[in-house]
């Protein structure tokens, strides 16, 4: 029984993050890396058995309650409106990445052209015919059997990317391109490892649906649930950084496969996995906002009120209101990389890691190991709030443009022109081209106009120094022959008159355009 719970939670695990790993194996090294990921996993187990341990004490086992006995009203508030804000961007995400990978399956199997109204219909099917009715569920154990399929699928995946990767290990592992260990991408990764391993918000949910809920047997599934998705992140980081280590590696790994039935497989199985992961995403944005809504205050603080039964008229409509919003941002913001990024940081390390911190902290008084380890993982979480946000905001600020190497198409018919980052970007590129000659015709011009008089100043220079050294050439010329006619003249003269030429040369020399004429010798 406990094996369905543990591949439910780690279905709610793994998700989008896994595209990313090997990008972040590229930025922080293969060994920071895994370090990382590591010590991110030790941080969401310890996280999860404090929200368990404050769950216990407090005798409350819904988040959102919980917050409301600890800190009164703005605390249930504020884990609401992140709860809220966190998952809902989670959807949109999910929407974004099957708006990436499901038009090119659904145009090769439809033949319709891959365009944007063909996004938005494969959207709106997969939205209202697959997310929407398992997200109607109400209990999240009868997901068990679909979540196996889609971990079985990712595992699939890595088996895939494993086997492409073999032939460029060695290779790899002796290159000087291959990064071991870079510092400089911890700000931007590390809020990634985080956000890829945090199950905190399903936690409770989990918990609910145990036939003999234990918080030693929830915090088993939990630790096991996170030390596969670990080890299944760091061989998709890995073995992915290692099959596109000699070029740039984008945030989605699936793109940067060449054309071919068994990647075009993959990534239809990852849109249908990624459909399924719905519902567990949508549980606690749902019980949370059903609290911000419809809950009095005054009715949390019996302990009959966390039972979390929500109606079934409420429960339809607020489902049916996440999915259609989240899909309508989906279609809108085809691309949120950067506002997660930034949510992932602020958002989600507040739901995650302080309040669950901060919360067992005000329950317990005891200097315990345990309240030790809470104001570690507090202080943890405030840190990776500033810097991580500072990352994400400096990375925009000042992108790096790099040029990856073009990858050579053996089919040119698979490329599709409506579809290819490429071709879209040159298509951009045209009128910024053509803006550009515009604006150098016209410089040309006026630096003609400026440059033509620099250009007759600076040839009437040259010619007047020639000149000057032709006069001077011919200067010299007539002194030697006035040397020579001396010496013709007088060859057995005395040394005083030898040491009189020598005088006399070396005048002529310093002023050399001067013509001197020596006279003669009268016999």
């Amino acid at each position: 029984m406990s094996f369905n719970y543990v591949i439910t939670i780690a279905n709610s695990i793994i998700g989008v993050s896994i595209l990313a790993m090997p990008f972040c194996f590229k930025e922080c090294g293969i060994l920071l890396a895994s370090l990382l990921l590591i010590s991110a996993g030790i941080m969401v187990k310890i996280v999860c058995h404090l929200m368990l341990k404050s769950a216990l004490i407090a005798r409350r086992n819904n988040y959102e309650i919980l917050a409301f006995h600890t800190f009164g009203y703005s605390g249930k508030i504020a884990v609401e409106i992140c709860m809220i804000g966190f998952m809902m961007g989670t959807c949109v995400a999910f929407f974004v990445v099957m708006g990436d990978l499901g038009p090119p399956i659904a145009s090769v199997i439809t033949g319709l052209q891959n365009n944007s109204n063909l996004r938005v219909g494969v959207l709106i099917v997969l939205g209202l015919c697959v997310a929407l009715p398992l997200a109607l569920l109400r209990n999240v154990g009868s997901l068990s059997g679909i979540c196996v399929v889609s971990v079985s699928f990712y595992a699939s995946v890595l088996c895939h990317i494993l086997f492409s990767a073999s032939g460029k290990l060695m290779d790899a592992l002796t290159s000087d391109n291959l990064n071991y260990w870079r510092p400089a991408g911890i700000l931007q990764c590390f809020p990634i490892f985080i956000m890829a391993l945090s199950c905190q918000p399903q936690v409770f949910e989990i918990y609910d649906s145990l036939p003999d809920p234990n918080i030693y047997t929830m915090y088993s599934i939990i630790s096991s649930a996170v030390n596969l998705c670990t080890i299944v992140y760091i061989c998709f980081g890995f073995f992915g950084y290692i099959m596109f280590y000699t070029q740039e590696i984008g945030g989605n790994i699936l793109v940067e496969f060449d054309p071919s039935i068994t990647v075009e497989l993959i990534k239809l199985g990852f849109v249908l996995s990624v459909a399924v992961s719905f519902p567990l995403v949508i549980f606690p944005c749902r019980t949370a906002l059903h609290s911000l809504l419809y809950k009095k205050t005054h009715s949390l603080t019996s302990s009959d009120s966390p039972n979390g039964f929500i109606p079934y008229d409420r429960f339809n409509k607020i489902t049916f209101f996440i999915v259609i919003c989240t899909l309508f941002i989906g279609i809108l913001i085809p691309d949120i990389e950067l506002v997660l990024g930034l949510i992932g940081s602020t958002i989600g390390s507040v739901i995650n890691i302080i309040i669950p911190a901060l919360i067992f902290l005000k329950l317990t008084t005891i200097d315990n190991t345990e309240r030790i380890s809470a104001k570690f993982i507090a202080v943890i979480g405030v840190s990776l709030m500033i810097f991580g946000s500072y990352g994400n905001l400096f990375m925009v600020k000042s992108p790096e443009i790099s040029h990856g190497e073009l990858k050579v198409v053996k089919n040119l018919n698979a490329i599709d022109p409506q579809n290819s980052p490429t071709l879209k970007d040159l298509s951009n590129l045209v009128p910024s081209i053509a803006n550009n000659l515009e604006v150098a015709i016209k410089k040309n011009a006026s630096l003609e106009e400026t440059v033509k008089p620099l250009i007759h100043k600076n040839l009437t220079a040259q010619v007047k120094k020639i000149s000057n050294n032709d006069n001077t050439n011919k200067d010299t010329k007539i002194v030697k022959e006035e040397e020579q006619e001396v010496e013709a003249v007088a060859p057995s003269e005395s040394k005083a008159k030898v040491n009189l030429k020598s005088t006399f040369k070396s005048k002529v020399n310093k002023s050399i355009k001067t013509k001197v004429v020596i006279p003669k010798k009268e016999n």
